[in-house]
């Protein structure tokens, strides 16, 4: 034999001569004959056999490192070669693990040809292994035509197999993907949230919990809003007041009129007085989180100037409210932005009305009623305006190409705006006309459709109406958020779990502003100067602020506002103290009824046991503040046990968070036919991301206090006594389920390094340059 690949006019003369023995597959026999004779010449029909012939051995194959990316990829090389005046596509394979053994495959007329040989004398290592026999095209043909439409995949499995198809459950889902009318049933994780669990969240939450369920008492869908007043009402106090709102629409109405001189010189001089680039550092962000339970979680942060982050200088975000909802249906968002409407309406000052800047958005359209409902702007990221142009309208190239048009370009050391940088719908048509002709049709078709959009939530001029001097916005806020809460959820959670570490990581970013304000955060500073400031004035300030009165703040002891306050102050001030009755006690557990659930009695339980007072409703609440349940009993306790009580707080330490991704994390749902990936958001990495922990628990202000240097609770939503009241209603059909969800790998780059280069001089090499490293 010629113990290399075979030029065209060569294998014309092997199939004159009917060298080529007629199978239908390579079997154990014919491998046995090759190892023999070190040839063998086969062919099959085409309509039965794939594009390579499956012999066993292993003619491509691709290893990835741990970190996701390619150690090496092993493949066939595909040349073209010219038979009987026609051009036939030929590949040439090499084994990887026996590199002397190759194969040449080519397909002609009605059958696949393939040419065994070796190009030196080595041993030939035959599998002993049976052939894994692969579903022929007259059967992938007859399961895609006959078997899977209207049909689940496993019903459809059970036809094929009693037909006398052997095919496995993968092999079905694969083929499923092209067909459109195949029923699928519910994938991935099943739900773990129960009804009886549910049920019990109902009676904690009854005024903002909805679920429903089917006749078999299965649920079917559930939604749950928590919005945290006092978050909300910092934020409130940092947004602009109306008046100052109206000056600068009357202020930007004179720039959008003015010549463009005046415009940039204006644009300028106000920048400088505002070197962030925002004149109101209130901004409203919304996102949508994925993998954190059997649920999608929707978290509402604010931005506000009260509170600084100590390493980037920059504007603290607080987390205002978060929704748990097992679909995407818009009534959802509706529901949850008109719950934090009636928040803010509550919580605005009367004589002082605020104005919210901004929304920023992601660009999804059930988040459009946010900005809607709340009366606000919209703002859209541009970030995800890139990402949506990139995955659904025309691909990474063209985007590259087209983003300098969109967002400008800096030319001979000089900005030029782009598309979007105007101020007027004229001038968005005339630069549009202009470019047309040099990006992607489809994109110049996207503009086209989506020009009012763009010009109220993406142009220069809405975004200088919402307080943005330069053109560039992005929702960075939520996704570095939404890093810091899958440290905490670091898995799939039931609703009941979910919502207890939602809440730990809401507080423990409130309990960083708190504590910011008495001097007690080494990550957070308070904007407003207390240096020489009495007491009093303190009180004033923090009021200014959006903060509750002294009596509800986690005070430090260093500040000495402490020992203003008893115990008994304590309890009298509390005003949900008066509502709280002792029932009984039994095995160190009080029994106590609390009637401030809107005239609903419940009972809580308190337990004291060593040398601790914990609320079971509560949970922990120290070193942020004490619940009205615990302060109860404290007042019943000898100075003695209280002073053990605060020894013990003293002791204890939190556990510092680690700031990184888990392996699922950032990966999102399918909704699409079959099992195919769906688009990852865009990630971007920021630097400045602080911690959120406190190491040490606050210490008595002297070795010998009591606990009158504690503080009592804050009014709201940090106390679980106090939480908003929720119920249960019923809403939609559909069962609470969760897709499984996989990693886009699209545009990948390849720079290949040959393992095995063929010599490109002469066409007679035996290497196939199958082998490469990327």
């Amino acid at each position: 034999m010629y113990g290399r690949y075979l030029k065209g006019h060569e294998i014309e003369e092997l199939i004159s001569e009917n060298k080529f023995s007629e199978a239908e597959e390579v079997d154990l026999a014919h491998l046995l004959k090759f190892k023999n004779e070190r040839s063998l010449l086969i062919k099959i029909p085409s309509r039965i056999c794939e594009k390579n012939p499956v012999d066993n051995f292993v003619w491509s194959k691709t290893k990835k490192n741990q970190d996701g990316t390619v150690a090496f990829r092993h493949q066939p090389r595909y040349m073209k070669i010219e038979l009987f005046g026609t051009s036939v596509q030929s590949l040439k394979c090499t084994d990887l693990n026996d590199i002397f053994v190759h194969k040449q495959v080519f397909e002609y007329l009605d059958y696949t040809y393939s040419i065994y040989f070796t190009s030196s004398s080595g041993e030939i290592h035959i599998c002993d292994a049976p052939i894994r026999k692969r579903l022929d095209k007259l059967e992938k043909e007859h399961i895609k035509t006959s078997i899977l439409p209207m049909r689940s995949i496993t019903h459809a499995l059970k036809v094929a197999n009693s037909s006398g198809i052997r095919v496995t459950r993968k092999q079905m889902a694969n083929m499923a993907r092209g067909v459109e009318n195949v029923v699928y049933a519910k994938t991935g994780p099943r739900s773990k949230t129960s009804m009886v669990m549910v049920r019990e969240l109902a009676l904690a939450y009854p005024d903002t919990l909805w679920f429903q369920h089917d006749n078999n008492n299965l649920l079917t869908d559930i939604t749950f809003v928590q919005v945290f007043e006092e978050n909300c009402k910092i934020f409130l106090h940092s947004c602009p007041t109306q008046d100052q709102w109206n000056d600068w629409q009357i202020k930007v109405d004179s720039i959008k009129n003015g010549s463009d001189d005046f415009r940039k010189s204006e644009i300028k001089r106000i920048l400088g007085q505002n070197p962030t680039g925002v004149i109101f550092p209130s901004r409203l962000n919304v996102d949508v989180t994925f993998n954190l339970g059997d649920v999608y979680v929707t978290a509402i942060l604010g931005e506000t100037k009260t509170f600084k982050t100590m390493a980037s200088k920059k504007p603290r975000v607080l987390p205002l409210a978060y929704m748990l909802h097992a679909t995407k249906s818009a009534h959802n968002h509706e529901k949850f932005a008109t719950i934090l409407k009636e928040t803010f309406d509550k919580l605005q000052i009367p004589s002082e009305p605020r104005k919210i800047p901004c929304f920023i958005l992601d660009g999804e359209v059930a988040l459009e009623n946010y900005p809607t409902i709340l009366d606000t702007a919209a703002v859209r990221c541009d970030v995800h305006l890139l990402s949506l142009l990139r995955y659904e309208y025309a691909g990474k190239r063209a985007v590259e190409v087209a983003k300098p048009y969109l967002f400008g370009k800096m030319v001979n050391g000089k900005w030029k705006t782009g598309l979007l940088g105007v101020f007027d719908e004229l001038t968005f048509q005339r630069r549009l006309k202009c470019f047309e002709s040099r990006i992607d049709p489809k994109i110049v078709d996207w503009i086209e459709k989506n020009k009012a959009m763009l010009l109220e939530s993406a142009s220069a001029i809405s975004k200088l109406r919402a307080g943005h001097l330069l053109q560039f916005s992005t929702n960075n806020a939520n996704e570095n958020f939404n890093a810091i809460i899958k440290t905490t959820v670091s898995k799939r959670f039931p609703v009941p779990e979910l919502i207890r570490r939602l809440n730990s990581v809401f507080q423990e970013k409130h309990r960083e502003c708190f504590l910011s304000a008495l001097d007690g955060s080494e990550y957070v500073y308070f904007t407003l100067d207390l240096d020489g400031l009495s007491v009093d004035d303190r009180i004033n300030a923090y009021s200014t602020a959006g903060l509750s009165s002294p009596c509800t703040l986690a005070l430090n002891p260093p500040l000495r506002l402490a020992e203003r306050f008893d115990l008994q102050k304590l309890y009298k001030e509390e005003s949900h103290c008066a509502n709280i009755q002792f029932q009984y006690e039994l095995d160190d557990t009080y029994h106590l009824l609390d009637t401030t659930r809107n005239g609903r009695d419940k009972f809580i339980h308190v337990a004291h046991k060593n040398h601790n007072v914990e609320c079971w409703n509560c949970g922990s609440t120290l070193p942020d503040f004490l619940c009205c349940h615990v302060i109860f009993v404290l007042c019943r306790l000898t100075q003695y046990e209280i002073d053990s009580y605060w020894s013990y707080q003293q002791q204890k330490t939190t556990r510092k968070q680690i700031n990184a991704f888990p392996a699922r994390s950032g990966s999102k749902i399918s909704d699409r036919i079959g099992s195919k990936n769906s688009a990852q958001n865009h990630v971007r990495k920021i630097a400045e991301i602080s911690s959120i922990t406190v190491d040490t628990a606050p210490s008595p202000s002297s070795p010998t206090s009591s606990l009158r240097s504690v503080s009592p609770p804050p009014n709201g939503s940090f106390s679980a006594s106090t939480p908003s009241a929720m119920c249960s209603t019923p809403l939609s059909s559909s069962d609470v389920s969760s897709s499984t969800s996989y990693r886009r790998k699209s545009d990948r780059s390849r720079k290949p390094i040959r393992k095995y280069t063929p010599s490109k001089r002469n066409d007679d090499s035996t290497s196939s340059g199958d082998s490469t490293v990327f």
